[in-house]
């Protein structure tokens, strides 16, 4: 299982440039400034405190992964190990690291107009020796958002290029084509979703092969804003499919979403308790403070998730962020695993031994 709760964040120095929440910016938040210190959206003045010279060049949280074989022994533990393989350049360091109230994910910022392509690397507690896991495992990217359309094409837009992958899971896909017996954690986790949730109008995804790989582009088509963030990984999903009607049904008040400032306008107008398509909101009851009374549609078609096979030591991934329109901003994607448990079942236990054989019967007495 992946456990970013449960990890230590290590290193914090994705590219050679000091992040986390160790740092203190000198320039307004969400605005930026002249500094292009851990960002222009950060400004650091400490970046030495943070990753003093010498610093690996990486984000590195120990102990996320926890293996387990089923039996009474202890776990093995390894190192996620994250690196920019190409040119990066964030829009605010700071957000590097874990992220979410309880740090359940891992976040990266990527500044407008940047095409980065990263590598995630298990390893050895402490060390670079790759790790491999011993079962598949799935992970996870959230929070795909564009920004606003200026006319002719979605600004501050994400697009995440994966390859090598087994099969892909979202909202409203709760099978695997061609696929009938999918691998534990994979089947979990189609268990979770939803199949009235159409992710089509939020996340375009392109599936296409590339010297011999399979690879997708999963594309953000619909503006999104920190307020609609997962902050934690139940977020996107519901608890139990049998509420998954709720993403359809209309609000007491009628109205579902309103005006979301500069990103423009996001309403559905309805009959209380009627079912809409996508115009059910998080009720004011929600665990997460931030999506209380927001519609689950800003959220829960967000996301992708990965499955990869057994045996693997990482994945490579590129993420790209479109320009802005004046040239700067950016936006964080989020790694995390899933909130569907990933259990390794105990191992048969080996077949019962045979009965010992009897003694063997003594010789004859001889005869008199």
């Amino acid at each position: 299982a992946f456990d970013f709760e449960g990890s230590t964040e290590t290193v914090n120095n994705l590219g050679g440039i000091a992040g986390g929440s160790g740092l203190i910016c000198s320039q307004t938040p969400g605005v930026g400034g002249p500094s292009t210190a851990c960002g222009e959206g950060c400004g650091c003045t400490n970046p030495e405190v943070v990753a003093p010279p010498g610093t690996p060049q990486e984000l590195r949280f120990s102990n996320v992964g926890q293996v387990f074989n089923g039996t009474s022994e202890a776990f093995s533990a390894f190192d996620f190990v994250i690196k920019n393989t190409s040119a990066y350049t964030p829009w605010e360091s700071d957000k590097n690291g874990r992220f979410g109230s309880s740090g359940v994910f891992a976040g990266v910022s990527v500044a407008a107009d940047t095409d980065t392509s990263f590598s995630i690397t298990f390893t050895e507690p402490g060390s670079d020796i790759p790790f491999a896991v011993t079962e598949d495992f799935v992970l996870c990217f959230y929070d795909m958002d564009a920004g606003v359309n200026n006319g002719v094409v979605n600004t501050l837009t994400e697009t995440l290029t994966v390859c090598n992958f087994q099969n892909y899971i979202h909202q409203g896909r709760t099978s695997i084509p061609g696929d009938p017996n999918p691998p534990a954690a994979t089947q979990q986790l189609l268990n979770s979703m939803c199949d009235n949730i159409d992710v089509t109008p939020y996340l375009g995804i392109t599936e296409f092969t590339s010297n011999g790989q399979n690879c997708l582009d999963a594309v953000g088509l619909v503006s999104g804003k920190g307020s609609d963030n997962p902050d934690r990984l139940e977020s996107p999903v519901f608890t139990n499919t049998a509420d998954c009607g709720l993403y359809d049904i209309c609000p007491a008040d009628g109205v579902s979403g309103g005006d979301r400032g500069n990103i423009g306008v996001d309403e559905i107008i309805c009959s209380a308790g009627s079912t809409v398509p996508a115009s059910g909101e998080y009720p004011l009851t929600a665990v997460e403070v931030g999506l209380r009374g927001n519609p689950y549609r800003w959220t829960m078609p967000k996301f992708i998730c990965l499955q990869y096979p057994a045996g693997s030591t990482g994945i490579d991934f590129q993420y790209k962020v479109s320009p802005s329109n004046d040239g700067r901003y950016g936006r964080n994607f989020l790694i995390g695993g899933t909130s569907a448990g990933q259990c390794i079942t105990t191992p048969n236990p080996p077949p019962p031994q045979p009965p010992p054989s009897p003694p063997p019967s003594p010789p004859p007495s001889p005869p008199p």
